[in-house]
Formats: structure tokens, sequence, C-alpha cells
């Protein structure tokens, strides 16, 4: 299946996930979360727990509703303020070793 770029107006990808994004005139390795579904047991802390979500009901810290840029290798995963995140693909296949 070929890589398209996707509006986010017409669907985000699931949350957590890496993917490519456009944002203003850079492609950056991104993931977006949904309000109260990118928790800091799983995705690590957001801004040492200042500013994050936190929902009584379950005793749980989100990250805030957003996209970060998401680096394989780095513990921070920044938030894209910028530019408005306006389209994503999903991250391509590596390549086939010979």
């Amino acid at each position: 299946m070929d890589k398209v770029w996707i509006s986010v107006e017409d669907r985000l990808p699931v949350s957590g996930m890496p993917v490519l994004v456009a944002c203003g005139r850079q492609i950056l390795r991104a993931a977006h979360a949904a309000k109260f579904e990118v928790d800091e047991d799983n995705y690590g802390y957001f801004n040492d727990g200042d500013g994050a979500d936190y929902d009584e009901v379950t005793d749980t810290t989100y990250w805030p509703e957003g996209w970060y840029e998401w680096n394989q290798y780095e513990e921070i995963h920044w938030a894209i303020v910028d530019h408005p995140v306006t389209h994503w693909m999903l991250l391509p296949n590596l390549p086939i070793a010979a």
C-alpha cells in the first residue's frame, strides 16, 4: 500500500503511534496524544508532571492533548507549537537487505 498524506481534519493516528507529520515547511517524526490516552506510566513524564492532565477516577496522569516530536532515542518529546500539524502519514518500512 502506498503511503499517502492524511489531513488531520479527516482523521488522526492512534495515540502514541509515531508517524511523519507536515507542519509549516517541516516534516517531523511525531505522535498525537488524544485526551486521556497517552499516560505517563507508559510514555514517560510530561514536563516533570507540570501541566499534565490528571484523571482522579483512574488515578492516572496523562500528557495534554496535542502533537509531540517523537524521537526514538530521546527521553523528551517536545510539544509541536510553532506551526500546526496539517497532515500525517505512516512511517515507511525499512529497506529489505539484499
